[in-house]
């Protein structure tokens, strides 16, 4: 059964707001990374592997949103990665529980 046209426009505004996040997340990832790079103290202990963990957990969850809305989901090729992408960020969530 094909798609209709309004399950076709809120895949559209969905992929659209996935890209949109993974884009923000990380361009306010890019200055922690130059204040990294600078050898600046940060804020508060594990602030900088707190932030990448956070960007990963994020970007990984939305990539796998973004392979369940594409039509690569339905080869064993797109769910292999969609649950790969799931995965990494479940360990970069259960990482940054851990490490604090």
């Amino acid at each position: 059964m094909r798609p209709t046209r309004v399950e076709s426009a809120q895949s559209r505004r969905t992929i659209i707001v996935c890209c949109a996040l993974i884009a923000a997340e990380l361009l306010l990832l890019v200055p922690v990374f130059l204040r990294w790079a600078h050898g600046v103290p940060p804020v508060h202990p594990g602030y900088y592997a707190s932030r990448l963990l956070s960007a990963i957990t994020l970007v990984a969850i939305m990539g796998a949103l973004l392979v369940t809305l594409s039509h690569l989901y339905h080869t064993f090729r797109g769910r292999v990665v969609s649950w790969l992408l799931l995965g990494i960020s479940a360990f970069a969530l259960a990482a940054q529980v851990v490490y604090y």
